[in-house]
């Protein structure tokens, strides 16, 4: 009795692997994008609960001195008392992996303590940030209008992932200047009211990291 057994050839099988390669490759693209997608809706939420809970906790006084540690970790004791309120830990990591940078500032200078400022504007802003942005990332981050996204916002910056966080350099009685400007090797600065950031302007901004790494740090009153 004669059995005939038919297969596929080398070719075809050659073929299937090729194809199920390229249904591979296309997942795992797939799967990055839907998790940088994740990352930074879960970046604007954050942030935004976090500058809400920052403005609701000192709703009275309007004077941030003490809310950051010298590491430019947010207060233990101020981060343990707002988490149950915006429903994370600002001491923990940031979506991207980073960690949350927050600390008290000068509406108008980069420096909280510069005599040449009225003194009793000291601490009465606040800088809230976050790092590990990769560069997709950072160029769609960078082109969202966070003026829209909670009250007092006087700027953001945009940095290198080991840079001091160039929103401290924004300064209120500056922006009427318009447009971006550059914060010595360190990054970029805006102020609120140039949002949102142009395409162009956020390929500038999130080209300067070695290791595309970046910081966002926002200014508010």
């Amino acid at each position: 009795m004669r059995t005939d057994i038919s297969g596929r050839s080398m070719i075809e099988m050659i073929g299937v692997l090729a194809i199920i390669g390229v249904l591979s490759i296309g997942g795992i693209v797939g799967y990055s994008r839907a998790m940088t997608r994740y990352r930074i809706n879960r970046t604007i939420d954050e942030t935004t609960r976090l500058v809400n809970g920052i403005h609701t906790m000192y709703l009275t006084q309007k004077n941030y001195a003490g809310i950051g540690q010298s590491n430019g970790q947010m207060n233990s004791s101020i981060a343990k008392n707002i988490k149950n309120a915006i429903g994370f830990n600002p001491m923990e990591t940031d979506a991207f992996g980073g960690r949350w940078y927050v600390a008290d500032a000068h509406p108008n200078n980069d420096s909280n303590g510069a005599y040449s400022y009225p003194l009793n504007e000291l601490s009465t802003a606040f800088v809230v940030g976050f790092q590990g942005v990769p560069e997709e990332a950072c160029m769609e981050l960078a082109t969202i209008n966070w003026a829209s996204i909670g009250d007092g916002l006087i700027g953001f910056g945009i940095g290198k992932q080991d840079s001091a966080r160039p929103a401290v350099a924004v300064k209120k009685k500056d922006c009427p200047k318009g447009g971006m400007q550059k914060w010595g090797d360190n990054g970029y600065w805006i102020c609120a009211q140039d949002m949102p950031l142009s395409p162009q302007d956020a390929v500038t901004a999130c080209s300067t990291s070695s290791n595309n790494n970046y910081s966002f740090s926002f200014k508010y009153r």
